[in-house]
């Protein structure tokens, strides 16, 4: 049976959900049947091949014309210790002037919310049954009027991963007027991993975004010929 969470998911990823379920009760990392290994490679590769395309030639097409000049200004510094390597952000839906960020591989699944004005931690949100292989993005978007976060766990330098993952939960809210930072914990009931192969071979994937129009993920690699 799917989940209460995975039904509160959109359609395309509620399908995928579903599909896998024949593997339930299997360990971590279970061996997917062919159908459900398809399945999860279209939803998350289908765009992949296009948006390294656009890139490419956007940036072959500005350096043609002109070397652009990129300015920038400090919003603020981060006072979290346990944050001293930012691999992915994403602004949060609940908290106005305030970003969702995390470690990268090998620590604890935390996400970290942190103030934009301050810098100060906010809260913290354990995963409490999600490892972090490698998290290397994370992203935040809206679905029904639910805000919803995905983390994205398919860094893979080597090319040696067997399975990825994307990690989905609901975004928690904070308490009005906390007087120091709120900690979450996510149990198996509150979020989903959402586990899957490439068709065709490893990948090393950098960042991760959603597309409400389509209902799918959209995974990025800095290079496919690898």
């Amino acid at each position: 049976m799917v989940s209460k969470f995975a039904n509160s998911l959109p359609q395309r990823i509620r399908e995928t959900v579903a599909s896998r379920k024949r593997c339930e009760g299997l360990e971590a990392f279970p061996e997917f049947h062919n159908r459900d290994l398809l399945l999860c490679s279209k939803l998350f590769m289908i765009t992949l091949r296009p948006l390294v395309l656009f890139l490419f030639f956007s940036g072959a097409f500005a350096q043609e014309n002109a070397t652009p000049t990129l300015k920038h200004k400090t919003v603020c510094t981060v006072k979290i210790d346990a944050l001293n390597e930012n691999s992915g952000i994403a602004p949060s839906f609940h908290t106005l002037s305030a970003v969702l960020s995390h470690y990268d591989s090998g620590c604890d699944p935390v996400l970290y919310l942190f103030s934009l004005e301050t810098g100060e931690s906010l809260a913290t949100i354990k995963l409490s049954e999600t490892l972090n292989l490698d998290w290397e993005d994370i992203t935040s978007f809206v679905w029904n009027g639910v805000p919803y976060l995905a983390i994205a766990d398919f860094g893979d330098n080597l090319r040696k991963r067997r399975e990825y993952q994307i990690c989905l939960l609901k975004e928690p809210e904070l308490p009005p007027n906390p007087e120091s930072p709120t900690h979450f914990l996510v149990g198996p009931e509150d979020g989903l991993d959402l586990r899957f192969r490439y068709e065709d071979r490893a990948h090393n994937c950098e960042a991760l975004a959603y597309d409400p129009l389509q209902e799918r993920f959209l995974l990025l690699t800095k290079d496919l010929s690898q």
